[in-house]
């Protein structure tokens, strides 16, 4: 190994995972040279959060993990080498305080994600970190089947370990892409077939469009599918023009996503009512209405249990008209509507893509990685932090933890290689 290589780390992205992996490399003693394709760093930490950076959450760690799903615990290594305590202590010594306001949430107290992104780079820049914008590497440089640099055009740079930390192909339009797989797949790493994640969903019904804007505050939503029989996503869900959308949707999105790769549609149910009465109180709250309110027309009294517009909605797909009294309406069609208002049944066809995905959900193979050095299993000397690796989770801070975290345990450990 040249000189020059001896102790150069080189980070292929420069997002949250990269930056925390630069920094983690060069306080562990590495030279580094940061590549960066964009003409400047950190573009989709900048919108964390809705530019408010919101970068953690409060859970305990074992309820942390378990919002990642099946993959969760391979997260086990990066959130103890740097945890979400220690995330926000060293952005508090770098001049970043952050509070959870709702309890929940970790922000900078400032509200700005560009105070960790300037704060960031004040560290770089400290620690002589060598970034080079608007720079692709264009491949991983093998020798004896280990790392020995990369490739920038026909520039060879060597470095004794190289971080690929280039982050997923969610939001094109902030530097997403899928450069980070073709690398990994180049250098001999399988990658679990990508699909958005955190994203709105497109519906085969059309009915939506006349809600658009309408929020279910609570709900349970649940995807009728024999791989997805145990999972329920909570939160508000928000009807839009094309289909839905909101925190339950976003965060069951890729797993629907995953099963249209090879279905034409996706059966997925909630609850319209959200947190108001369940099934049984539903009925008895049909019954009170019949017997003291049964002049009242059946929409006007649905309205009073959920929106008017999906109130109009779901009479419509019951048939209901808008002027049936209550008195009127036969026992089996108010069973009917009951029984929909608890639980209904609508059909996924398609997402809003990548252009509007928060998060890609698939990626480099765990199986190919060691969780505690995030270090190939394949390639000595190659190491992985972030979204390109086959792990995400839901909204609230868990993406942007994991990728600090994970880039951080990859930078020390591609540090202290040989």
């Amino acid at each position: 190994m040249s000189k020059a290589a001896k102790d150069r780390v080189i980070v292929i992205g420069g997002g949250p995972a990269g930056l925390f992996a630069a920094v983690g490399a060069a306080q562990g003693g590495a030279r580094v040279t940061a590549l960066e394709k964009a003409p400047q760093p950190g573009r989709k930490l900048l919108a964390a959060g809705g530019g408010h950076g919101n970068i953690t959450n409060t859970l305990p760690e074992h309820a942390f993990l378990e919002r990642f799903g099946r993959n969760g615990r391979f997260a086990v290594h990066a959130l103890r080498a740097l945890s979400r305590d220690a995330l926000l202590a060293k952005l508090a010594s770098w001049g970043v305080p952050c509070h959870a306001p709702d309890g929940f949430h970790c922000f900078p107290r400032s509200n700005k994600a560009a105070d960790v992104l300037a704060a960031l780079c004040r560290q770089l820049d400290a620690l002589h970190v060598d970034i080079r914008l608007e720079t692709r590497a264009t491949a991983v440089l093998l020798r004896a089947g280990r790392v020995c640099g990369v490739s920038v055009g026909r520039t060879e740079l060597p470095a004794k370990a190289v971080v690929i930390a280039a982050g997923g192909a969610a939001y094109p339009g902030l530097g997403g892409s899928r450069s980070g797989y073709e690398l990994a797949a180049e250098a001999g790493h399988s990658i679990v077939p990508i699909v958005p994640g955190l994203v709105g969903l497109r519906t085969r019904e059309t009915w939506p469009a006349g809600c658009a804007g309408v929020t279910i505050d609570d709900t349970e939503v649940k995807i009728l599918h024999r791989s997805c029989a145990r999972r329920v996503w909570r939160g508000a869900l928000l009807f839009t023009h094309r289909g839905l959308s909101g925190p339950a949707i976003l965060d069951a999105s890729a797993s629907a996503a995953r099963l249209l790769l090879d279905e034409p549609e996706v059966a997925l149910q909630f609850r319209p009512a959200g947190g108001n009465p369940d099934a049984g109180a539903l009925a008895t709250l049909f019954a009170g209405w019949r017997k003291e309110r049964g002049r009242k027309t059946v929409h006007n009294l649905v309205a009073e249990v959920v929106p008017r517009s999906l109130a109009t909605a779901i009479c419509g797909m019951r048939g209901v008209s808008s002027d049936t009294i209550v008195a009127r309406q036969p026992e089996q069609a108010q069973k009917q509507l009951v029984a929909t208002l608890d639980k209904l049944v609508i059909h996924v066809v398609a997402t809003d893509g990548f252009e509007q995905a928060m998060v890609s959900s698939g990626g480099v193979s765990l199986r190919e990685v060691h969780p505690a050095t995030l270090e190939s299993r394949i390639v000595p000397g190659l190491h992985f932090a972030g979204e390109i690796l086959d792990l995400d989770g839901p909204c609230g801070g868990f993406n942007l933890q994991w990728c600090m975290s994970s880039g951080w345990l990859a930078g020390k450990s591609a540090a202290g290689g040989e």
